[in-house]
């Protein structure tokens, strides 16, 4: 092939090959293109994400504060209805002056108003014949003549009702039974209802106790006590139905209780005390074994010794052992120790002596034994 061939052909081969990298081109730029678009979308839903991730978040917060404005408002609610609960509240409560019920005038029930000085009466049903146990009213009184067992008219003065009307004191004089009486109780016209002072108990050396359903009133004369009923949130007192097995068995229960307080001491030494006046506030009742007292029993009895066992209950050594910890002895060892911490083996009656300075070193020495022995 001559020179000239070769040219032709090679010339050939150069125009396919141009023609090649044209069409690589043309793709190339086609390529590029799409690249640029497909960038270009992936941009727009980058910033669609981005936009409907904030849109989310703005929703939630929007969800939060529509329940702290709900909360909010309950708050609110409450300081703009304060007011007329507050009156409500007060309306429903009972002034410390207020008397109705108990024998005193009757006052128009009032509801509470703000500035107002008018007050709230409640009433009680309690029959004329009975005496209702009052710790409000300073002195005894009634408006029965007929409750008087002795009575000496006189004018007493005035007395203030609850309703700060006043009322005037005819006579004064004593009431009670056969084994109970109460001295210096007025006699106050137009009063309805019976009343004890409780201060007035007190001062004339009666002993007051209140219990959930009833009042024991006791003296410090050997005198029967009178117990008093509660009925709804009052304590009431009729003299016609005091019983004496009942006030006995009163009686019984201080006793009890004073042999309880006193250590469990024997009667005729709490006779003693209380007639020598030697325990301040201990009544001076008749004190009589009535029957034994439980914890005395069980304190007092004594347990028979155990029978000497004949067999060992143990089948190998270090089955059971017998622990005794004891001291501080008066004299001191070379090595300062004061316990002894005897050990014995229920099985082969091995004894080991252990000798501690302090009671706390048994559970670290106890320890070690074991620890040399296993």
């Amino acid at each position: 092939m001559d020179d000239s061939m070769k040219d032709e052909l090679l010339t050939e081969e150069i125009k396919v090959l141009s023609e090649k990298v044209s069409k690589l081109s043309e793709e190339n730029d086609y390529l590029r293109n799409e690249i640029e678009m497909k960038d270009a979308c992936l941009t727009t839903l980058k910033q669609q994400t981005s936009t409907e991730s904030k849109k989310a978040d703005t929703e939630q917060q929007f969800f939060d504060l529509q329940n702290k404005i709900e909360l909010l408002k309950k708050d609110l609610s409450k300081f703009v209805h304060g007011e007329g609960t507050l009156d409500a509240l007060l309306a429903e409560q009972k002034s410390s002056l207020d008397k109705e019920g108990l024998g005193y005038s009757s006052v128009r029930k009032s509801v509470f108003q703000r500035g107002s000085k008018r007050t709230i009466c409640l009433k009680a049903h309690i029959p004329r014949n009975k005496w209702i146990i009052e710790s409000g009213c300073s002195r005894h009184m009634t408006g029965d003549k007929s409750k008087f067992l002795s009575i000496d008219a006189r004018d007493g003065g005035l007395v203030t009702l609850g309703d700060s009307t006043t009322v005037r004191i005819i006579g004064k004089g004593t009431i009670g039974n056969d084994k109970f009486s109460i001295n210096n109780v007025r006699l106050v016209d137009g009063l309805k209802y019976n009343l004890i002072s409780v201060s007035q108990l007190t001062d004339a050396g009666h002993d007051v106790k209140f219990g959930k359903d009833m009042c024991l009133i006791s003296t410090n004369s050997n005198h029967t006590p009178l117990i008093a009923k509660r009925q709804g949130n009052i304590f009431v007192l009729d003299f016609d139905e005091q019983k004496e097995e009942i006030c006995l068995a009163s009686i019984q229960d201080q006793q009890k209780l004073w042999h309880r307080r006193l250590g469990h001491v024997h009667m005729d030494l709490i006779n003693k005390i209380s007639s020598h006046s030697l325990v301040r506030g201990l009544p001076r009742l008749k004190y009589k074994k009535t029957e034994p007292c439980t914890s005395c029993q069980m304190g007092k009895q004594v347990r028979t010794s155990f029978k000497i066992k004949k067999q060992i209950s143990t089948t190998v050594p270090l089955q059971m052992l017998h622990l005794d910890l004891f001291g501080p002895e008066s004299y001191v060892s070379l090595g300062g120790k004061r316990y002894a911490f005897v050990i014995v083996d229920d099985f082969s009656r091995f004894t080991w002596v252990l000798f501690l300075k302090t009671k706390d070193e048994a559970f670290v020495e106890f320890q070690d034994l074991i620890m040399m022995i296993v």
